[in-house]
């Protein structure tokens, strides 16, 4: 019976021993598995590299939960990160990764709570500002022993942000022809801005947006003499001195016959004369702080080009020329005139000296004009859209044939309409209404 006894007690021992045993390697291939899931979580998550500020960054923050396990950390970073340029202030997100919010504040104070959209149109002032994103994220890691997990969670990327952004103007380009125009472009600019080129140009017209985007367009006349010129812009009790240069363009000669009772009925007739210089005075004073064109005008009517842009014109043997401010494009009456670009209609009448008349505001000061036509489409106040047909092709008030002269002024300048039509103009360097980006 003794004996019996402790045979039970030794298979117990025997047993107990065993199960420890067998416990204790399930434990530790547990721990094992646990740790090598966790390492694959945790290299998931440090594979998120978010672009800020010129450089890629890990998450600061994280929690990912797998199959199997919920990783949790705090890598208790903050990273510093200078700003010099507006474009940096915009995150480049991970793939994969959705942002859900972004926290931004300046010595405890909260300057912004909200989504991407919302942050995109934030102008932010220099200085130092504590900025979050929070993403949240998914995906698929291996782990060591090929393992797949599946894989969700947040991750936060925390920084201390210097915005040291210079402020300041330049020109798009620094050289322009007789008769042509270039964009004025501010960085980082706050308050009033109000800039002149004297010689070229009186006033020039300034926007200034939320991002701190002043724009502008500066245009010079075919009768501006060649040389050296400043722009001045004022701004923030501050003088920006802008230097440029104007060349010489290259101009035909025109001999006109064109009948005494047209002549008399139209820039002889000084009622005439002053309802055209009136339509022409009132829509050099509009300007609309956006940007409606697209990156190149159309023609609105394929025909010949019966007279040059700037071309000097000897009427009915007069030894004094005029100057012609746009181009005269021949096709028979009747024939579609279309909107070389998109805009809004303040101009749909008849005018004194050039007929049923229509003038197109495409925005930022920038404005085409078609004159002569036998009737009108389009009415004052429509916004019209590039192609779309604004009138019919004529020979009304001061003409000698069926035509559409059409001009294109910036300001209180008339500009050559070709580099228009190719996308080459200046105009063209103003950013698009939405795709405003600086620094």
């Amino acid at each position: 019976m003794k004996r019996k006894t402790i045979s039970l007690i030794v298979m117990a021992a025997i047993t107990a021993v065993s199960l420890l045993a067998c416990s204790f390697v399930y434990t530790k291939r547990l721990r094992d598995r646990n740790e090598m899931l966790a390492q694959a979580e945790l290299s998931f998550v440090n594979s998120h590299q978010l672009g800020f500020a010129g450089n890629s960054y890990q998450p600061s923050r994280y929690d990912v939960t797998g199959e199997e396990l919920r990783v949790t950390g705090d890598l208790g970073e903050r990273y510093y990160a200078p700003v010099t340029e507006r474009e940096q202030m915009i995150p480049e997100v991970p793939s994969g990764t959705q942002v859900k919010e972004i926290n931004l504040s300046r010595e405890g104070e909260q300057i912004y709570k909200g989504n991407a959209e919302g942050y995109a149109d934030l102008f932010v002032e220099n200085g130092t500002y504590d900025l979050e994103f929070l993403c949240e994220t998914a995906g698929n890691a291996t782990a060591s022993d090929g393992t797949e997990l599946k894989l969700a969670g947040t991750l936060t990327y925390a920084f201390r942000v210097n915005v040291d952004i210079p402020s300041g103007f330049r020109l798009s380009r620094t050289e322009m022809v007789q008769g042509s125009a270039v964009a004025v472009i501010g960085t980082n600019i706050t308050g009033e801005v109000s800039a002149t080129a004297p010689g070229v140009i009186d006033v020039i017209n300034f926007t200034v947006d939320e991002k701190g985007n002043a724009l502008a367009l500066l245009s010079s006349t075919f009768r501006c003499s060649p040389g050296t010129y400043e722009c001045v812009v004022t701004w923030n009790g501050e003088e920006t001195v802008l230097p440029f240069t104007v060349t010489e363009g290259t101009y035909e000669v025109q001999h006109l016959t064109i009948s005494t009772s047209t002549a008399a009925a139209t820039v002889g007739n000084n009622d005439a004369m002053a309802d055209y210089n009136g339509m022409i005075a009132d829509t050099n004073l509009i300007w609309t702080p956006a940007r409606y064109y697209e990156d190149s005008f159309i023609m609105p009517v394929n025909g010949p080009i019966t007279t040059e842009f700037g071309l000097y014109r000897y009427t009915n043997g007069s030894s004094n020329p005029s100057r012609h401010v746009g181009i005269d494009i021949a096709e028979d009456e009747g024939t579609p005139v279309l909107a070389a670009a998109s805009g809004k209609v303040v101009v749909s009448r008849w005018v004194g000296t050039t007929g049923y008349t229509v003038c197109i505001d495409h925005g930022y000061g920038v404005r085409s004009y078609y004159y002569h036509m036998s009737s009108l489409t389009a009415g004052l106040g429509d916004f019209v859209e590039q192609g779309q047909e604004i009138g019919k092709v004529g020979q009304t008030g001061y003409a000698n044939g069926p035509h559409v002269h059409f001009n294109i002024m910036v300001g209180d300048n008339s500009i050559n309409p070709w580099p228009v039509f190719d996308g080459t103009s200046g105009i063209f360097d103003l950013p698009r209404e939405k795709e405003t980006e600086n620094g």
